[in-house]
């Protein structure tokens, strides 16, 4: 069910590799090393750790969307968290209407929690991120709670100021507040190392619980499992 989904995450790790490759090469002369080119090779090193971490939430997320909107179940059999996004539009109807139409859709969302009417049209584009997609620790934590996920967000030895670290830097470097040269200045190889070690295992810990949650159908009330 996720085996597409680790191929990109790995495609992307690898990317990540190819960057830090260069950057160890001991062969290289000072000259390099003393570079613009080499330091903006390392500013990017964050750009490349945050494509495999947004890769790897939103796709796990929606991943688990189009499986459970499959199911056809009454609301009934979901977890209360899970309903929160199968019913975003629900939720989107009672937000975004007039006055004149609210009772309408309360009507419509209390039927559709408290009918045996399947749940169907799934949107697997709902990301619970609390009003951002930036992923930081905040995001993570929004996606375990939503999804009720058994597991703690972050595997242990992945602490949370590296998320907020990477998510600000490549945000500087993508919105142009600052260069790729100027945030590679500011760090050495070994740490960079270091960091793309806690993201590797952040996603593959993210697919890997997806998958088992997935598998394990963790999404229903444990006594409605079939």
């Amino acid at each position: 069910m996720f085996d597409d989904i680790d191929s990109g995450v790995m495609n992307r790790l690898r990317q990540l590799d190819s960057i830090l490759e260069f950057l160890l090469d001991e062969t290289l002369p000072e000259e390099t090393k003393n570079s613009d080119f080499y330091r903006a090779q390392k500013g990017l090193v964050f750009v490349a750790m945050y494509a495999a971490l947004e890769f790897a939430i939103t796709q796990s997320v929606t991943r688990a969307l189009e499986i459970i909107g499959r199911e056809e179940a009454p609301a009934n059999r979901f977890k209360s968290s899970v309903l929160c996004s199968l019913f975003d539009s629900h939720f989107k109807a009672l937000r975004e209407c007039g006055s004149a139409k609210v009772w309408e859709h309360r009507y419509n969302l209390v039927l559709a929690v408290t009918g045996d009417t399947e749940v169907t049209n799934v949107d697997s584009s709902v990301f619970p991120s609390g009003g951002s997609m930036n992923i930081s620790i905040k995001q993570l934590e929004n996606v375990w709670k939503f999804f009720d996920l058994d597991s703690t967000p972050l595997p242990e030895g992945v602490q949370h100021f590296v998320l907020t670290e990477i998510k600000e830097h490549r945000n500087a470097i993508a919105h142009g507040r600052e260069t790729a040269i100027t945030i590679g200045r500011r760090f050495n190889v070994t740490q960079l190392s270091d960091r793309s070690s806690s993201i590797k295992h952040l996603c593959l810990h993210i697919t890997s619980t997806f998958a088992s949650y997935c598998t394990d159908k963790r999404y229903f009330i444990a006594d409605t499992v079939a």
